[in-house]
C-alpha cells in the first residue's frame, strides 16, 4: 500500500471525526486535514516534486502558518504531525 493511501486509512480508522479532502496534485495526491467545522489545519502531498515523493514518501506542510515543509515521511510520521496539529486546534 502506498504511504499516501496508508495515511488516509489511518486517519479514517483512528480519527473518524476528522474530515479529509483528497485531490490530485501534479502526478500525485494532496490530502488536506480539516477541523470538524471545515477549517483547514494542514496537508500532506506526494508527487514527483515533493520532498520524498519520488520514493513514495510524504511531505507535510502547514500553509496557513507557512511552516517549513517536512519531507520523506512515512504515513505514521505524517499522522503524528496531523495529530499534533489537530489536537492543538481543538
Amino acid at each position: 500500500m502506498k504511504q499516501i493511501d496508508r495515511l488516509q486509512t489511518l486517519i479514517k480508522e483512528k480519527h473518524p471525526e476528522w474530515s479529509i479532502e483528497v485531490s490530485p496534485m501534479y502526478d500525485g495526491v494532496k490530502v488536506v486535514l480539516l477541523s470538524p467545522k471545515g477549517k483547514y489545519l494542514c496537508d500532506v502531498v506526494c508527487h514527483r516534486m515533493s520532498y520524498g515523493g519520488k520514493d513514495g514518501l510524504l511531505e507535510w506542510w502547514d500553509c496557513i502558518k507557512h511552516t517549513e515543509p517536512k519531507g520523506w515521511l512515512t504515513a505514521e510520521e505524517a499522522l503524528d504531525l496531523f495529530e499534533g496539529k489537530a489536537l492543538k486546534a481543538y
